[in-house]
């Protein structure tokens, strides 16, 4: 993100919202979170993936069967806890370089 120079106040506050941290579910698992609670998980493998425990479920791309994510499935939660996920240690948040 580009400004016209100087500081801007509630510039920091609008990155920090921005930035998506990477989840470790494995390779055939897209997963990322914004902020500590939001979570997108995208299941490309065969197997399906068990949610996290205390997740409410805003929508998913198929009908779910009790906490597995299937095969070809996306699935946006909110975890009700404080934590992204249980067994999945994030990555650090990418940051973009300086130009």
């Amino acid at each position: 993100m580009l400004t016209g120079g100087g500081d801007c106040p509630g510039l920091n506050p609008a990155i920090r919202g921005a930035v998506l941290r990477l989840l470790d579910y494995g390779d055939e698992v897209i997963a990322f979170a914004r902020g500590d609670r939001f979570v997108c998980i995208v299941n490309f493998g065969s197997d399906p993936i068990e949610l996290p425990n205390a997740t409410e479920v805003l929508v998913a791309s198929t009908l779910l069967e009790g906490s597995a994510v299937p095969q070809d499935t996306t699935v946006w939660f909110f975890q009700t806890e404080n934590h992204a996920s249980p067994e999945a240690e994030p990555t650090p948040p990418l940051e973009a370089e300086a130009m």
